[in-house]
């Protein structure tokens, strides 16, 4: 079953990113090889410092999936800018508190960009020049 969520979910990223797929929960270790190669990821409840050292240990992650992270204000503001340089695919859902996404010029891959149930974000890209030059798909 949780495969075929998955699958529904990561249509929107490409069909290559439907082989496999890291799963992070708040209570579940971000350490090791998993980490350090994974490439699509889907993180279910988890805080900005367990965010931040996921990010510490890869540079190469394509597609990211963010759900149900109640307690987070502002996303990757504590992310190394770098660590987000590959990230084509990002979707963020139902995440009650957030009012900020930090993006700072570190998406310069961001094709394909995803928001729901977000109700205290005002504003996706503050300024014109931080809205990323690859984004194809705003939903």
């Amino acid at each position: 079953i949780k495969r075929d969520i998955y699958k529904n979910i990561l249509l929107h990223f490409d069909s290559a990113s439907q082989q496999e797929v890291v799963e992070i929960h708040e209570s579940r270790e971000l350490h090791g090889e998993a980490a350090a190669n994974a490439e699509f990821v889907s993180f279910v409840d988890i805080n900005s410092t367990r965010l931040k050292s996921f990010f510490s240990e890869t540079k190469s992650v394509k597609g990211c999936s963010l759900r149900m992270c109640r307690d987070m204000k502002d996303l990757f503001c504590e992310v190394d800018k770098e660590s987000l340089g590959s990230l084509e695919s990002l979707s963020i859902t139902n995440f009650p508190s957030l009012e900020t996404i930090c993006w700072g010029g570190s998406f310069k891959n961001l094709k394909k960009l995803s928001i729901d149930c977000c109700p205290n974000i005002k504003t996706l890209f503050p300024e014109a020049s931080q809205m990323p030059s690859s984004l194809e798909v705003l939903h």
